[in-house]
């Protein structure tokens, strides 16, 4: 993984403007702690054109579904809701499908509310002229408590003794 696969991504998706904010492993890096991540997890604004963006600048680096359906088949709220129905699905995966992959997860439902994340989201420099939105620290503790996965539960740890919470 490198930081130009990154930049890469990132930038696709401001030269698109999608509104989108940080979250999971990523975020939890960019809080403060040292672990590793092999993805990146967005929580997009949910309008469909903001949601259409965001797949359309994915796919235009390369990025395809996981799983074998149109992708821009994402931003359609039924869809969304058929998907979580029948297959149980949070996040909806696209990919590379190359040796140095590096995943992208998009929540299907926002776990918070996007705007008052995306007013409050800390930016971080990337690379010169390219800032990443990050979810607060208090809304990435709530998110990953609930998820409450092992990994998810010792981020909530390490990231209240970075916070002194």
């Amino acid at each position: 993984m490198q930081v130009a696969q990154f930049e890469k991504i990132f930038r696709a998706l401001e030269q698109a403007k999608v509104r989108y904010v940080v979250v999971g492993g990523m975020a939890v890096i960019a809080h403060g702690v040292v672990r590793f991540t092999n993805d990146i997890d967005l929580v997009l604004a949910f309008d469909e054109e903001n949601l259409l963006r965001g797949i359309r600048a994915l796919a235009s680096i390369g990025f395809k579904a996981k799983i074998p359906v149109d992708a821009e088949d994402f931003a359609k709220a039924e869809i969304r809701r058929q998907w979580v129905k029948d297959k149980n699905m949070l996040v909806f995966q696209m990919s590379l499908f190359s040796d140095n992959d590096l995943p992208v997860g998009i929540f299907i439902d926002p776990p918070f509310d996007v705007e008052r994340e995306l007013a409050g989201a800390r930016r971080y420099e990337l690379a010169p002229d390219l800032w990443v939105p990050v979810v607060q620290a208090e809304t990435l503790i709530e998110m990953k408590q609930r998820a409450g996965r092992p990994r998810d539960l010792d981020d909530v740890v390490r990231l209240k003794r970075l916070l002194n919470l």
